[in-house]
Formats: C-alpha cells, sequence, structure tokens
C-alpha cells in the first residue's frame, strides 16, 4: 500500500485505507534514529501494517517505543504483537489497565470483535499523578483525559508535530468514562502548547491540520461545538 509522508520522518503508515477500515491512523517517527510508532490500530489491518513498514524497510524490531493515545480497539487492538518484543508500549492509567484486563466497554468493542481482542502489556506505565511525561528524544506526553481517562497528546519537539489521537473527533460516551468539561479543559491546554511552541503539524486519529493558526482555530472551533455523546 502507498504510504503517506506527513513531513519527512513522519509517515502514516496505517489507518483506513492503508490498513484497515476500522483502523484509525498509525504514526511512524523517526525521532533522533530510532523509531516510535503512535498507536497500532486494530489486530484486524496488522497485515497490511507491518507491510508497511516494510516498504520503509523497518521490522517491528526496530521500535524503541509503541505510544498509545487511548483505550479504544481502533487505535490499540494491535499493540498486542509487541507484548514480547523489545519495544516498550507506552500508555496512560487508567487506559493502561484497561488494556490488560481486557475491558471492553472502556475499549470500546462491540461483541463480534471479542474475538479479535488479545491483552496489551504495557511496559510503561504513566501514573495518574504524572500530567506530563518525558521520554528520550524529546517526547513530550502530555495527559489530555476527557475522550477518556487515560488519554494522551505525544509531542515530538524535534520534528515539530503533536498527536493528539481522539483529542479532536468531539465525541464522548458515558461507557468510555467521558467528561465534557474536562475535555474541553484538554483541548484548551493543547491550544496553549501550539501556540507556545508555534506548532506546524496537529496529526489526530483520522487527518493532520498544517499551520499554527488552522490549528488554533480549528481547535477553537470544536470549542464551541456540542459533543456528540454516544
Amino acid at each position: 500500500m502507498p504510504l503517506i509522508t506527513v513531513k519527512p520522518g513522519v509517515y502514516v503508515v496505517g489507518g483506513r485505507v492503508l490498513s484497515h477500515i476500522l483502523d484509525t491512523n498509525v504514526y511512524l517517527v523517526n525521532v533522533n534514529n530510532f523509531y516510535i510508532l503512535i498507536d497500532a490500530g486494530t489486530s484486524l489491518g496488522l497485515n497490511n501494517l507491518l507491510g508497511n513498514l516494510m516498504e520503509l524497510n523497518i521490522s517491528i524490531e526496530d521500535l524503541r517505543y509503541v505510544i498509545l493515545t487511548h483505550s479504544h480497539f481502533h487505535a490499540v487492538g494491535g499493540a498486542y504483537i509487541f507484548n514480547n518484543l523489545p519495544s516498550l508500549i507506552v500508555a496512560h492509567e487508567p487506559d493502561s489497565s484497561y488494556l490488560r484486563k481486557l475491558d471492553l466497554k472502556k475499549m470500546s468493542v462491540t461483541e463480534d470483535l471479542r474475538n479479535m481482542l488479545f491483552p496489551i502489556y504495557v511496559s510503561i506505565n504513566i501514573p495518574l499523578n504524572k500530567h506530563v511525561f518525558k521520554l528520550p528524544g524529546g517526547i513530550t506526553i502530555i495527559h489530555t483525559p476527557g475522550h477518556t481517562e487515560g488519554s494522551i497528546s505525544v509531542f515530538v519537539e524535534n520534528v515539530g508535530v503533536l498527536f493528539v489521537g481522539d483529542l479532536t473527533s468531539n465525541i464522548l460516551s458515558k461507557d468510555w468514562g467521558s467528561d465534557e468539561e474536562v475535555y474541553h479543559r484538554s483541548i484548551r491546554e493543547i491550544i496553549t502548547l501550539v501556540e507556545k511552541y508555534n506548532v506546524e503539524v496537529l496529526c489526530s486519529s483520522y487527518n493532520c491540520i498544517r499551520g499554527t493558526r488552522s490549528i488554533v482555530e480549528f481547535l477553537e472551533q470544536l470549542l464551541s461545538k456540542k459533543p456528540l455523546w454516544v
């Protein structure tokens, strides 16, 4: 499958048209000559995802971190293949615990996909009291709850890209532990970060927005809209 280049060193290697119709975007990032994966798609698209990595001459053993932005199956279902590999799976509590326990509601899994779900063992479990967490290579993880309780955003400063998972989906659910007030607070925090660092690219679970002003305007529009509760 053709890959999508966001900018040099940042690629979309999975997603609706690249790996499986149920997959959210999976991003590969070259961080100071080591590689990280942002989300992992469902288990349904793994063969295509691995094939896309091979097009870049990268094997799953080459990945240093697999960072999961939230607990939903469409973003994390494929991460189980990293359980016994050197790659470190990173997620924030409480979402990380839902991945181990296979909490179907918190992972937004329908009964027909239950058999495609496997436990995911998080190597770096960011505790609830840790709002900002740093990884080597200038990777900053910010706890941005509201969509789910453990949702995170990932700022890779040396490439100037901010990854926000489903923060911009504007869809909430009691089953996921969503909180509208907290959700809006997280969006405001991301606006502050974008303006402070003049972030030029913001990538979500489904697309990327370019230009600091465009990103801020988009996020401000989200604040003006009523979220869809499902």
